[in-house]
């Protein structure tokens, strides 16, 4: 399964160079955009996630705010910030330092993938009938229940 990584890049300069050199991992995951964090929040609504990428520096209040989003709501969902040496956030899985180079970033989400358990999707099963079955397993997980 080809796994979705959200890159919230506002410069389109960058935006290029990461479609083009990311271009050679299509087979690992594919990539997508926001300009924004308002369409950021409307592709996590439309599109299943796996990974967010995002520059900490260009919004910092906001991109603090967005991971606390995401947090709550999407726990299931990995983070790479991006910044300078002195801003890297607790709640961010992964953080890469500027200047980067690509590969490592590449390395990183590749990581980052691996690491991901396969999940799945149940249908017609209750959410008390679902935790009851992981607490007969005595196992944990994390799930988002959609309406």
């Amino acid at each position: 399964m080809v796994r979705n990584v959200l890159f919230i890049e506002n410069d389109p300069e960058m935006s290029h160079v990461l479609k083009k050199d990311l271009k050679k991992y299509s087979r690992l995951f594919s990539l997508l955009f926001a300009e924004t964090l308002s369409a950021a929040y409307h592709s996590l609504k439309q599109h299943r996630i796996s990974l967010v990428v995002f520059d900490l520096e260009k919004s910092t209040k906001e991109g603090y705010a967005f991971l606390a989003h995401l947090g709550e709501n999407y726990p299931d969902i990995h983070t790479i910030a991006i910044s300078g040496p002195h801003d890297a956030p607790d709640k961010a899985t992964g953080f890469i330092q500027k200047p980067f180079i690509i590969e490592d970033l590449a390395k990183k989400i590749l990581d980052i993938l691996k690491s991901e358990v396969n999940g799945g999707i149940l249908r017609g099963t209750s959410p008390g009938t679902f935790l009851q079955l992981v607490e007969m397993e005595q196992k944990t997980c994390s799930i988002r229940l959609i309406d």
